[in-house]
This record gives C-alpha cells, structure tokens and sequence, in this order.
C-alpha cells in the first residue's frame, strides 16, 4: 500500500494538480472524469471494491476540494503581492 500511495501521488496526482488553478473550471462533465480516476486509484491502492472506504481511510480531499484550495491560495497570494510574473 505505501508504495502504491507514492507512486499515486508522485506520478498521478502531480499531474492532476499541475496547474489545476487555470483548468480547475473545466465543466462537470471533464471534472467527474478526473474525479473517478482518483476514486479508482484509491480502490486500487487500498484493494477495495468501495470508493468511499478507500477515500476515508487514505484520507485524500475530493478533487474539487483541493482545486477550490488551490484557487483560494492563488488569490491571497496575489491579493498579498506575492505573486511572480
């Protein structure tokens, strides 16, 4: 399990969450997508036929959780003057 988790977050989840604050409005249709494969993989990971056990016991954020944080930090960095061009 623990090297399932790293190679999930190293190879899947990078991914997923490069640059998610431009793409994180991408329609329901694409983001439901991108939420089943995490579902997926959590099941894979945890060698269970339940999402919601595998999600829980991993303790990962929904998708749409972490891209709505994501989006928050942008903005205070850039209301802060802390954002690079």
């Amino acid at each position: 399990m623990h090297t399932a988790t790293i190679i999930y977050k190293s190879f899947v989840l990078f991914v997923i969450d490069y640059c998610d604050t431009v793409w994180s409005c991408c329609g329901c249709y694409n983001a439901d997508n991108i939420e089943k494969l995490q579902r997926r993989a959590a099941r894979i990971i945890m060698q269970t036929d339940s999402s919601d056990d595998a999600l829980a016991h991993l303790k990962y954020d929904t998708l749409g959780l972490r891209w709505e944080m994501h989006v928050l930090n942008l903005v205070k960095k850039c209301l802060n003057k802390e954002c690079r061009s």
